[in-house]
């Protein structure tokens, strides 16, 4: 049942999921459904836990091998970017909308997210990463940061900031730093765009 709604998600969007239609391609009468789903509200949190267990294993996956921390956001950005190209429904399923937190599976988007805690060191660090990336994204999709050598840039960039994140030891002072860190984020970002708003000015 899971697998036929992803399928429809990731073919037509989440807006073709109902009950009917799958019930439709399982050969079944939609009352049959009810037995294993709620509703669905329910069937699309089913969904979005597959893509967040898929999520945790390609992320590992990407992960092996890497050669430092650098190399690993690097890796992670790649997958990131990737995934969300491969999968543009279930990717905005997964993250442009909140979930009730009760239809989760157990523990499921804790382990999406565990191998980025890892790497960066708390889960605040971690935020500031998916807003960075997410947002990153949200540019691509739209193409307010066209297929280049400034989206490229500016990716590398924020994964340069957030590398320097990474390396800051969490302390008591921590917090102080880590704001530091995010505002010269935004600093970097903003004098990388300036930079190649001139160059196509010239």
């Amino acid at each position: 049942m899971v697998a036929v709604a992803r399928e429809l998600i990731e073919t037509e969007g989440p807006s073709a999921l109902t009950m009917r239609r799958v019930a439709a391609r399982l050969g079944i009468r939609e009352p049959s459904l009810y037995k294993h789903s709620r509703g669905r509200d329910e069937l699309l949190a089913a969904v979005v836990a597959s893509g967040m267990r898929e999520l945790a294993e390609s992320r590992r996956e990407a992960l092996r091998g890497a050669t430092g921390v650098a190399d690993a956001l690097g890796r992670l950005a790649a997958h990131q970017r990737d995934f969300a190209a491969r999968r543009p429904h279930l990717y905005r399923l997964m993250f442009d909308r909140p979930f009730p937190r009760e239809l989760l599976a157990a523990q499921v988007d804790v382990q999406a997210w565990r191998p980025v805690v890892e790497l960066l060191g708390s889960e605040e660090r971690v935020w500031a990463a998916f807003a960075f990336a997410h947002g990153m994204l949200e540019l691509e999709r739209t193409g307010r940061l066209l297929p280049g050598a400034q989206l490229e840039a500016v990716w590398r960039v924020g994964l340069d900031a957030l590398e320097g994140i990474a390396s800051v030891p969490l302390d008591g002072a921590a917090a102080e730093r880590e704001l530091d860190a995010y505002r010269e984020l935004v600093a970097d970002l903003e004098l990388a765009l300036a930079a190649f708003r001139r160059d196509r000015e010239t």
